[in-house]
């Protein structure tokens, strides 16, 4: 991870992004989400996250409330941005396959160097935007400081005297401030071991496979898998 971490500075530094300018990531969960997202911090740049499975308007929206330099985006979305890119965003980066005037990612990470030097950013510096849900309105960006994820994420841990030893499923969008804590704040505070669904489709199945230590989801999930044992068991 940590060397295409490297490699996806170096990616974004060569297409021009420069520290406090903001990259909008529009990435499922897996390592593209992670190296990203390390990347831009080592940049000094600030990561922007949206929601990959929001409208063509939305996306629009965050596109011009971002005033993002960068946009790193799954090829599944490209077609929709391609129609509401700003002139603000000098560099665009497709993930997983290929699109029309956009970078590939892993061609850029081939070409980048396993060698940077990370931006000189403190704790207090901005590390990036989160937005809400936007079910009240437009989505609002939520900045959030080096010191606020690091807090966090240590406080957390500590509360639920989380070890290395333990085994989490990211089956909750990483671009969720929630999920972005518990898969990547408290996995690097504690060190444990993150595992990514293949896909939403095999969840239930990824899940009984790894068998997380440690399992975080609202009283619905709950619910929704205490009535599947039931009927299985009925």
């Amino acid at each position: 991870v940590q060397r295409r971490a490297n490699r996806a500075c170096d990616a974004l530094r060569e297409a021009g992004v420069r520290p406090e300018e903001r990259v909008l990531m529009l990435l499922f969960d897996g390592l593209p989400f992670v190296e990203t997202w390390f990347g831009i911090l080592k940049t000094g740049a600030v990561f922007c996250m949206a929601n990959p499975l929001g409208t063509t308007e939305d996306l629009r929206y965050l596109l011009e409330y971002t005033g993002c330099s960068a946009v790193v985006a799954d090829a599944s979305l490209t077609d929709k941005l391609d129609s509401v890119m700003p002139d603000s965003c000098r560099a665009r980066f497709c993930v997983g396959g290929t699109a029309d005037d956009w970078t590939g990612w892993e061609a850029a990470l081939e070409a980048a160097s396993d060698e940077v030097t990370n931006a000189d950013t403190s704790r207090d510096d901005i590390a990036g935007w989160l937005f809400t849900s936007g079910t009240t309105g437009k989505p609002k960006g939520v900045v959030l400081s080096n010191r606020n994820v690091i807090e966090t994420a240590k406080n957390s841990s500590e509360f639920d005297h989380l070890r290395p030893s333990e085994d989490i499923l990211a089956y909750l969008p990483m671009a969720w401030v929630g999920d972005f804590i518990f898969s990547i704040g408290q996995a690097y505070w504690t060190g444990f071991c993150t595992n990514c669904p293949e896909s939403a489709d095999t969840m239930m199945t990824d899940l009984r496979e790894i068998g997380p230590t440690y399992y975080f989801a609202p009283p619905r999930v709950f619910e929704s898998q205490l009535t599947n044992v039931m009927i299985r068991m009925e």
